[in-house]
């Protein structure tokens, strides 16, 4: 948290910052992909953008993904979240380990990958609330 700067006091005054993406800045434009959930999955993968890691939904596109948990052994592109507890908490070059609902992804345009999201609404209701996490293992590589 003491990395984080989008929430403090000023003058003793609590302040909590959202940031908001103009409509041609959106990383996932509603509609433009489909998702099949495959199942829980904990990943670790070296994070190649932070660049939507501000924003709700956030991501962190990754590299060098490794499953450590959950069904089959594919490639984890990106680890998408909904919950702002997961904004700004990593940085390009730092390896991380995620777990939550591993999806299939199907851009209209094709193209498949495999992502990790954590944080759905269904999690805080579900067995998941207790497992989904991001967090930061090393520093930059």
């Amino acid at each position: 948290m003491r990395r984080k700067k989008s929430e403090g006091y000023f003058n003793n005054t609590l302040f909590v910052l959202f940031c908001a993406e103009e409509e041609h800045e959106v990383w996932s434009p509603w509609g433009s992909e489909s998702y099949e959930a495959l199942g829980t999955a904990t990943v670790e993968g070296t994070v190649a953008d932070d660049t939507n890691g501000s924003v709700r939904p956030g991501c962190y596109d990754i590299t060098d993904s490794q499953l450590i948990a959950g069904p089959g052994n594919v490639p984890v592109k990106r680890v998408v979240f909904y919950s702002r507890d997961y904004c700004l908490l990593a940085r390009r070059g730092e390896r991380i380990r995620a777990c939550g609902l591993l999806e299939k992804v199907t851009p209209r345009d094709g193209g498949a990958y495999y992502r990790v999201a954590v944080g759905y609404f269904d999690a805080y209701i579900s067995e998941r609330r207790e497992k989904e996490y991001i967090k930061v293992l090393e520093g930059p590589t």
